[in-house]
């Protein structure tokens, strides 16, 4: 008796999969699937959110937007307790991307993506992007010269986009400090985007019961305590002051977050815009082409009206509340009622629910208790004491090695199901009745596909939830064991464990570890969290760019906005096809006037650009903003704006010529100012 995998897993799930389970595996031999962190990645992302909380908050009170470097600097001097506060904060950031990034990729191969879920992957696309803006905000905050890296760098983007007026830039010039404003507007967006993550984390988990906020405390206090001995014995780095007046050489960088601007450097902002546009667009594309064919959804669960007693069993069980009561028809009490966008034919409700009045065609308790008498009849002998094995069909190659260990083993049978919380007491009963044991292998420890089939399972056969397991029946002939592939030998000490019990050698089924084991497991975890841990530092800091070996000419200014009326008498024809009271004498054009900008260095020509006006009617002044890179030395620069479409004398136009010592790193700066325009 073995179930089909319900919901079927998209194509696309499978390929994720294949390379997902080998990663599982390896964190499960290294932590054991109970403790894997990246099973439950979600809510370890949000217990590094409430340190980054924290750690920001303490932060705060030394920042100051009219002296950001020195503010920090100032910090960074607190040996015992700044320093490494500011450096938690900025590992925790970086941690906090990497569990987002394995709950993605979990999500992704186990296909929750679309239908009811869309809502979740849409707030958490938004969700994504929130955390990449604060942290990019933060590092500006610093305002080094990693800061001022970031801060060019996203100027640039920014400058693609038609919404930006083409001043943004004025104030990168260099020709003064930057303005208080424009660190005040990085700590609002830095302090106020975390908050709203918070209201974003509720709509993110709005269509989940029973919703899981705080990480497993074991997982998240070794996370905590290996980023605060990391924050301790390396503290973040705090790089020269920026000077806008200097070219950005080797730095260390946070290539958790910052690995986009290699491609900006070497390609054009251009592309680097459009691939972070491109990568959102799948992102928020998904729930509608990451699934199964609509042919192959299942049918949504329906209830027996007539049958159901309004207990509210199965509202509470659902994992995506997709059942609400409401008044029944006959008035004396509620009913069941089935969302059919918020159903993903789990079947759990059908196990919750004793009088069998729900569940999915085919696939409901009753059917399910019908299968398993017939499976009963069929495989096994009243009193013979076998052991039957049921193991849930998404826990990826476990169902098949269970299939295999029946058939090799004597007395031993399998059953395979959707989920293990899908199993009604009733069905269980009736295993009882013929059966020595069972031994429930569901998914591993927090990575079922219904969130928490298996706990609700537990809650029945232990007398927490109903329809509970009888209690005459012996709970030590019943062994869970929810594993991942890679504990495969963990299944089958416990089924020995079971079988000893069943023939008397053995007082209870449970297994009993050996110490030395508990003490490699806690060897091998400190390892692999020390690993991780040195892994996040490593590439926080990694050096990015060359130190240049050129200087760079910088030419800022405006330029007026001028326009010509040129006119020119209506032709016969024009004035024939006009009516009479809308004929004119002349028709006038009005042209907005375009330069040449040139620029000579030694004589050579190095530049020569076509300016226009920066706005749609041609009123605002023409902007210029070049950087060119040039060999160091004492060098002559002419530049030379001239109007390209005009035939007026009067048309103002500009010449400058200056020799400047072009220093290697440094930036040479000639602003070009007309007498026209008034600041």
């Amino acid at each position: 008796m073995i179930e089909k995998r319900i919901p079927p897993r998209p194509a696309a799930s499978r390929l994720v999969a294949s390379f997902l389970n080998r990663l599982n595996a390896f964190f499960d031999a290294l932590y054991q699937s109970e403790y894997n962190p990246f099973y439950r990645s979600g809510t370890l992302a949000i217990g590094l959110l409430l340190v980054l909380l924290g750690t920001g908050f303490y932060l705060l009170f030394f920042y100051s937007v009219s002296d950001p470097y020195r503010s920090v600097a100032d910090l960074q001097e607190q040996a015992w307790l700044g320093r490494w506060i500011r450096a938690l904060h900025r590992y925790a950031t970086d941690a906090a991307l990497i569990a987002v990034f394995f709950h993605v990729i979990q999500l992704l191969a186990h296909g929750k993506t679309w239908g009811p879920r869309t809502l979740a992957w849409v707030s958490g696309t938004l969700l994504l992007i929130a955390l990449f803006i604060s942290a990019y905000t933060g590092y500006v905050m610093v305002w080094d010269s990693h800061g001022q890296l970031l801060a060019l760098s996203g100027l640039q983007l920014l400058k693609e986009l038609p919404i930006f007026s083409p001043e943004i830039g004025q104030a990168f010039s260099g020709e003064a400090s930057l303005p208080a404003s424009f660190f005040f507007m990085n700590l609002f967006l830095h302090v106020a985007i975390p908050l709203g993550m918070v209201f974003g984390m509720w709509i993110h988990t709005a269509r989940l019961a029973r919703t899981v906020w705080f990480p497993v405390p074991a997982i998240f206090c070794w996370t905590l305590a290996g980023l605060t001995a990391a924050a301790m014995l390396v503290p973040a780095t705090l790089l020269p002051e920026a000077d806008l007046m200097s070219i950005v050489g080797r730095i260390k960088s946070d290539w958790w977050y910052m690995f986009w601007i290699p491609l900006a450097n070497v390609t054009s902002p251009g592309i680097a815009l459009s691939a972070w546009g491109l990568f959102f667009i799948i992102m928020f594309s998904i729930p509608w082409w990451w699934r199964p064919p609509r042919s192959a959804l299942p049918p949504i669960s329906k209830v027996i009206e007539d049958d159901c007693t309004g207990c509210t069993q199965c509202a509470r069980d659902c994992p995506y509340e997709a059942i609400t009561m409401v008044p029944h028809s006959n008035g004396k009490h509620l009913l069941a009622k089935i969302s059919p966008i918020h159903c993903v034919s789990c079947g759990i409700c059908a196990a919750s629910c004793d009088v069998l009045a729900v569940g999915p065609p085919d696939r409901a308790s009753r059917d399910q208790i019908a299968n398993i008498e017939h499976f009963c009849e069929e495989k096994l002998t009243t009193g013979s004491g076998e052991i039957v094995l049921i193991g849930c069909t998404h826990n990826d190659s476990v169902p098949q090695y269970l299939e295999n260990l029946a058939a090799e083993q004597s007395h031993t049978h399998y059953i395979g199901l959707n989920c293990c919380g899908t199993l009604h007491s009733a069905s269980l009963e009736k295993i009882l009745d013929r059966a020595g044991g069972v031994m429930l292998c569901g998914c591993a420890a927090r990575n079922c596909m219904n969130r928490d089939g298996l706990n609700l399972l537990l809650g029945r056969l232990y007398g927490k939830r109903v329809p509970m397991l009888d209690r005459e029946i012996d709970r030590e002939r019943i062994v869970t064991a929810p594993h991942s592939e890679h504990e495969v030998e963990e299944i089958k000490q416990k089924l020995e464990a079971l079988r000893c019990y069943l023939n008397g050698e053995a007082k209870n089924s449970s297994v009993n570890v050996p110490t030395s084991r508990k003490l490699s497991w806690y060897f091998k975890r400190t390892v692999a969290s020390t690993a991780l841990i040195a892994l996040v530092v490593v590439v926080n800091q990694a050096p990015l760019g060359t130190n240049p070996h050129h200087a760079q000419l910088r030419i800022m200014g405006r330029l007026p906005a001028q326009a010509e009326q040129r006119c020119r008498p209506l032709t016969d024809t024009e004035k024939a096809s006009l009516p009479a009271h809308m004929q004119q004498k002349e028709i006038c054009e009005r042209t907005s006037i375009e330069y040449l900008l040139s620029v000579n260095l030694e004589g050579q020509s190095i530049l020569e650009k076509t300016l226009k006006p920066s706005s749609l009617r041609g009123d605002l002044p023409v902007r210029i903003a070049e950087e060119i890179n040039i060999e160091p030395g004492m060098r002559t620069v002419s530049i030379k704006a001239q109007p390209l479409n005009s035939a007026s004398p009067v048309t103002e136009q500009i010449e400058y010529s200056e020799t400047i010592d072009f220093q290697q790193g440094k930036i040479g700066l000639i602003e070009i100012r007309s007498a026209s325009i008034k600041d």
